[in-house]
């Protein structure tokens, strides 16, 4: 019972990791396009520009007396050409502007996806952690002292497990730490009232969790002591 309630929480960790990513990837996405329409953008303004110098002097020439007749009306056409090209090309600027808003809204919303999958990650992390620590690891090590059977190994491999939930930890609770820091920073209870407090909530339930998971860590190295000291014992009388 207890291995099938852990391998459901093992397959939440990675889809949520799975998320992250797939967000974080479309995020890069809408992050190139926005850069390569800017560029387009930047490209046009000269082109612009360009039209616009051009039917300014096209213009001026047209109003020469001392140009004939038909190179005037040569210019002036030209003049109109270069305006109607200069205009055109505004509207695409117009275009490009706009679909740019909306790759930024987009691009704004697989950024705040990323980290609520993040959230979601540590939320299912820290539980299956905790779960892990007092109904799977705790139990075998009070077995094995009970038993006083003689396996340094064992001993050896828990203490490791320990030392990498230690390790874990710091990591974990940073990311949530910064995860709240751009919250507040990007406004996400304001933009988005309904998602942000079940993140809220994770992150709470995180924090809450941390310290059962220090004193189930901290309740497994006492009964590692013992198991150390019965393995002591048996190597003494026997």
């Amino acid at each position: 019972m207890v291995e099938a309630t852990l391998e459901r929480k093992r397959r939440e960790i990675r889809r949520s990791e799975q998320e992250a990513i797939r967000h974080d990837a479309e995020r890069k996405k809408f992050l190139e396009d926005i850069a390569r329409i800017e560029g387009e953008i930047r490209e046009r303004e000269v082109l612009i520009a360009t039209r616009e110098k051009s039917a300014a002097f096209f213009e001026r020439w047209s109003r020469d007396l001392l140009v004939d007749v038909v190179q005037r009306d040569i210019a002036k056409k030209v003049a109109r050409d270069m305006k109607r090209s200069a205009a055109s090309f505004r509207g695409w600027q117009k275009r490009d502007r706009k679909e740019i808003a909306g790759l930024r809204r987009r691009e704004a919303l697989a950024f705040y996806y990323i980290h609520y999958y993040r959230v979601r990650w540590a939320n299912w992390t820290s539980d299956y952690w905790l779960e892990d620590l007092r109904d799977v690891i705790k139990p075998v090590v009070r077995k094995r002292e009970s038993e006083e059977t003689l396996d340094s190994e064992f001993i050896e491999a828990t203490e490791a497990r320990m030392k990498e939930f230690e390790e874990a930890i710091p990591p974990l609770l940073d990311e949530l730490r910064e995860i709240g820091r751009v919250a507040v920073e990007r406004e996400w209870k304001l933009r988005w009232p309904r998602q942000y407090p079940t993140m809220d909530r994770w992150i709470s339930a995180v924090y809450g969790r941390m310290r059962a998971i220090n004193f189930w860590i901290a309740e497994i190295r006492v009964e590692l002591v013992a198991l150390q000291i019965v393995q002591v014992d048996i190597v003494i009388y026997s």
